[in-house]
C-alpha cells in the first residue's frame, strides 16, 4: 500500500556520462543526469570523441519494484562499463567512496576546463604540423579558427568559474 503522498507508477532513470567509454559520472534518480546537470550535454557536444552519454529507464509500480531497480537492475546496467581513472564519487557498484566530491562538482568546471585544455593542446599541435607541410594552407586556416573558438570557450569557462568562487 502506498504511503501518504506517494503516487505510482514512478519513472526511474539510470544515466551515465562516459569518458573514453568509462564512467566519469553516474546517477540513478527520478530525473536523468542530463536534466540535473547542464554540463553533461555541453561536454558531449564539445568533445564527442571523448565523452558520451547513456541512460536507461524503468517504470515501477510499488516499493518492491522501486527497490529492485535501485538495488539490482540499475547496478547491473551500470556494470556494462568500467570506472574511469579520474572518477570521483560513490562507486555505482559497491557504494564505496572514491575520493568523494559533492555530485555537482563531479562534472562541473574542473572537468570542462581539463577537457578544453586537452582539446586546445591537440589543435595547437595540429596547427604546428600543418605549418610545416606544403599545401595545407586551407587546413591551417581552419585550425586557426578552431583554436580561436576553443580559446574563447576556455576563457569564458574560466571567467564563470572565478565568478562562482
Amino acid at each position: 500500500m502506498a504511503k501518504c503522498g506517494e503516487t505510482w507508477p514512478k519513472n526511474i532513470v539510470a544515466s551515465v556520462l562516459l569518458k573514453n567509454n568509462k564512467i566519469i559520472s553516474w546517477q540513478v534518480s527520478k530525473c536523468s543526469l542530463k536534466v540535473s546537470s547542464t554540463n553533461v550535454g555541453r561536454l558531449v557536444a564539445l568533445f564527442p570523441r571523448e565523452y558520451s552519454y547513456e541512460e536507461e529507464q524503468w517504470i515501477v509500480n510499488d516499493n518492491e519494484e522501486h527497490s529492485e531497480v535501485y538495488n539490482k537492475k540499475a547496478t547491473d546496467w551500470l556494470k556494462r562499463w568500467k570506472i574511469h581513472e579520474n572518477f570521483k564519487g560513490e562507486s555505482p557498484f559497491d557504494g564505496e567512496y572514491v575520493e568523494y566530491v559533492e555530485p555537482d562538482n563531479v562534472i562541473n568546471w574542473d572537468c570542462i576546463i581539463i577537457a578544453l585544455e586537452e582539446k586546445l593542446q591537440r589543435l595547437k599541435e595540429q596547427r604546428v604540423i600543418c605549418q610545416c607541410i606544403e599545401g595545407y594552407e586551407n587546413r591551417k586556416e581552419n585550425l586557426e579558427a578552431e583554436v580561436l573558438k576553443y580559446e574563447k570557450e576556455y576563457k569564458k569557462v574560466l571567467r564563470k568559474q572565478k565568478a562562482k568562487l
